[in-house]
C-alpha cells in the first residue's frame, strides 16, 4: 500500500493514475491479497528476505527456468534500505543462479530503478515494457566451470 501511495507522488501521469487505481483496488481487495500472500509464504518455491532492521524486503520465487525477484519494498522508499538489502543478497543470489544455470528476472517500477538495478547487477538487461508498468529485466546465467568427477 505504501508503494502505491509513493507511486501517486512520483513519475508520469499514467503511472500516478495507475497507482491511484491500484490503491483504491487494494483497499477493496485487501482480504484476497492477504490470502494470496499467505499462499506465497507457505509455498516451497518462494523465499522472502528482510533487512536486519526489517525495513526492507526482497522476495525470490522459483518459476520455470528463472528466479523471479519480486516483493521488493522498503518502509521508507528513497532512503537506501532497499539498496543495502540488495547489496547483501544479490551476490549470493547471482552465485547460486549461475551454479544452477538459472536466469534472474524482475520488473522495475520505472526506468530510473531499472538503470539502478542494472548497474548493481552485472548482466541484467532491460528486455522491454513491464506489465502493468515499469521495465522487465532479465539476467541470463553466466557459465560456471564445474569440476565434476
Amino acid at each position: 500500500m505504501r508503494g502505491f501511495r509513493h507511486g501517486m507522488q512520483r513519475g508520469p501521469f499514467l503511472g500516478r493514475l495507475y497507482s491511484l487505481v491500484m490503491l483504491a483496488g487494494y483497499a477493496l481487495l485487501y482480504p484476497f491479497a492477504i490470502m494470496e500472500q499467505t499462499v506465497r509464504l507457505r509455498s516451497g518455491s518462494s523465499r522472502y528476505y528482510f533487512s536486519p532492521a526489517r525495513t526492507a524486503v526482497l522476495g525470490v520465487s522459483a518459476t520455470k527456468g528463472a528466479w523471479l525477484i519480486s516483493a521488493h519494498a522498503s518502509a521508507d522508499p528513497g532512503h537506501g534500505e532497499g539498496a543495502a538489502l540488495r547489496a547483501l543478497l544479490l551476490p549470493v543470489i547471482v552465485t547460486a543462479a549461475d551454479e544452477g544455470g538459472v536466469a534472474i528476472v524482475a520488473t522495475a517500477a520505472n526506468r530510473t530503478l531499472a538503470r539502478r538495478y542494472m548497474a548493481e547487477l552485472p548482466g541484467l538487461r532491460d528486455v522491454g515494457r513491464g506489465f502493468p508498468r515499469g521495465r522487465r529485466l532479465r539476467r541470463e546465467p553466466a557459465w560456471v566451470h564445474r569440476d565434476r568427477p
